[in-house]
C-alpha cells in the first residue's frame, strides 16, 4: 500500500509539473490513479498563506537543522494521530496548486520554496497537536505572504 500510494502521489506531481509540456494522454495517465484516490481528510483548499509567491517562499531560511527537526516532529505527530496520509496528500495538493499558479516558475526557485510551503501545509494540518515551538518553526514561511 505504501508503494502504491507513493507512486500515485508521484504520478500526480509529475503530471502537474510536466503537464503543459506533455501530450494530454500522458498527463492523464500519470494523474489517473490520483484522481481515483479519496482524499481522506486532506484539506481541499490550501490555507491563505500558501498563496505566497514561490519567489518569496524561496527566500525563507531556517537555522541549520531547525526545519528538519520541526518536520520530523510534525511527521511523528501525523503518524501518532493517524494523519500521515492526510499530511502526504496535503503537501502534494499544495505543491500542485503552487505549480498551477506559477507554471513558468524557475525549477531551482520551486525547489528552494518547497520547504517553506510544506512547513506551512503541515503547520495548518497539525496545528491542534504540535508544540508551540514546532508550530512557530513551521510557520516561518508565513512571512512570505
Amino acid at each position: 500500500d505504501v508503494y502504491r500510494g507513493s507512486a500515485t502521489a508521484a504520478g500526480a506531481v509529475a503530471a502537474a509539473w510536466l503537464g503543459p509540456d506533455l501530450p494530454e494522454e500522458h498527463a492523464a495517465a500519470l494523474g489517473r490513479a490520483w484522481s481515483r484516490t479519496a482524499l481522506d481528510g486532506a484539506p481541499s483548499e490550501p490555507p491563505g498563506a500558501l498563496a505566497a509567491p514561490l519567489e518569496r517562499l524561496a527566500e525563507v531560511r531556517w537555522p541549520v537543522g531547525v526545519w528538519a527537526r520541526a518536520m520530523h516532529a510534525a511527521a511523528w505527530a501525523a503518524h501518532t494521530t493517524g494523519r500521515l496520509r492526510a499530511q502526504l496528500l496535503a503537501v502534494v495538493d499544495a505543491t500542485a496548486d503552487a505549480l498551477t499558479r506559477e507554471p513558468d516558475a524557475d525549477p531551482l526557485r520551486v525547489r528552494a520554496a518547497l520547504p517553506a510551503l510544506h512547513g506551512l501545509v503541515v503547520a495548518e494540518l497539525l496545528a491542534d497537536v504540535l508544540e508551540d515551538d514546532v508550530l512557530g518553526e513551521l510557520r516561518l514561511g508565513a512571512s512570505a505572504a
